[in-house]
């Protein structure tokens, strides 16, 4: 069967969620999922795939979730403490408000996906990697199309995979 999470769910220190018998979680519209463990986690029965939460919040200093898959936040991102590792997936926010992400210390060391709206804007990425936050600020101007940007923080002096090796900026012009 399913259970549907309408308000908050919270995972504290040594918590994790144990669904019996291939029960599967799901998660409202208006639903929130927090990490307040300062540990370790890999995402998994909390944070399904699909029917994912709206909202997301990491909150204890040392949280570090890991992504198993990609992953959705269809309203807001709270980066109080921690990291979200999406080790090689993504992590989305299709929210395109102003508001749809929310740092104060912690950041997406990985692949973080952004919705845009149609317009100017000003659009942040907390992002960094496993030991510095580089965070990144794109403006668009007035007529752009809507779409969605994906950045991530690359360690310096390790060529693309594919593509000429960048300088200066780090950012490749090929992809």
């Amino acid at each position: 069967g399913t259970s549907t999470v309408n308000g908050t769910l919270q995972l504290n220190n040594g918590g994790s969620v144990d669904l019996q018998n291939t029960a599967v979680l799901a998660y409202g519209a208006s639903s929130t999922l927090r990490y307040n463990n300062g540990t370790s986690i890999a995402a998994g029965n909390e944070w399904p795939a699909t029917a994912s939460p709206a909202n997301v919040a990491l909150l204890a200093a040392g949280t570090k979730v890991t992504l198993t898959s990609n992953r959705t936040v269809a309203s807001v991102l709270t980066l109080a403490e921690g990291s979200i590792i999406t080790s090689g997936n993504t992590l989305s926010v299709s929210s395109t408000s102003a508001g749809a992400v929310v740092r104060t210390n912690g950041y997406v060391d990985g692949n973080l996906q952004r919705a845009v709206a149609a317009g100017a804007s000003t659009v942040a990425f907390p992002i960094g990697d496993a030991s510095n936050y580089t965070p990144v600020s794109l403006a668009f101007a007035a007529g752009n199309t809507a779409g969605n940007v994906t950045i991530r923080t690359d360690v310096p002096g390790v060529p693309p995979a594919a593509g000429p090796v960048p300088t200066g900026s780090a950012i490749s012009q090929t992809k």
